[in-house]
């Protein structure tokens, strides 16, 4: 299968999924920044700014050209746990590169890149909060590696996944020793 050849875009989809243990909060953090007091610009920066802290906790992640409203999404393998959180984000500046969405390095990079724009950069974000479907006309969310996700170590005993800072793997109980 070929990918489909990337275009620069002005309007982009950034959709992350969570398990039940994070989604929950970052929904409501996520929320609750759009609604501040701030304007649009600022508001879109303030989703910005939880989604980037956020990344290291994501499962699934999704980078693309907007074609419409993002209301469903699919993942690799059949679940429909946790929360899907997505911004449409509408840029006065074009995005010309991809990024491998797979890597939580590069889906945070982006996301502090656009950030970091320079005022007036950013017009305005949609949230939505898709549903994980099986449609076939869906976007394809890819799992995001753990080994490339900020903030997280591999166990040196059965290699899931854990915190930085832990000193203790939550799986296998096995001590990190970096």
């Amino acid at each position: 299968m070929n990918p489909i050849p990337w275009q620069p875009t002005r309007e982009v989809h950034v959709a992350l999924r969570f398990g039940t243990d994070y989604g929950p909060t970052l929904k409501a953090s996520v929320e609750a920044a759009g609604a501040s007091h701030l304007p649009p610009e600022g508001r879109a920066r303030e989703q910005l700014r939880v989604l980037a802290r956020a990344v290291g906790v994501a499962t699934h992640a999704y980078v693309g050209a907007a074609q419409g409203p993002l209301t469903t999404v699919r993942t690799p393998m059949d679940t429909d746990e946790g929360v899907v959180i997505a911004l449409r984000l509408h840029l006065n500046v074009p995005m010309t590169q991809p990024i491998d969405q797979a890597n939580g390095q590069q889906v945070a990079g982006l996301l502090q890149a656009i950030m970091g724009l320079a005022p007036g950069s950013i017009a305005g974000a949609e949230l939505t909060f898709p549903e994980v479907t099986g449609q076939p006309g869906a976007p394809v969310m890819a799992g995001l590696n753990p080994r490339t996700l900020p903030g997280q170590k591999l166990c040196d005993y059965c290699r899931n996944p854990m915190p930085a800072y832990e000193v203790q793997c939550h799986n296998c109980g096995g001590r990190a020793e970096s």
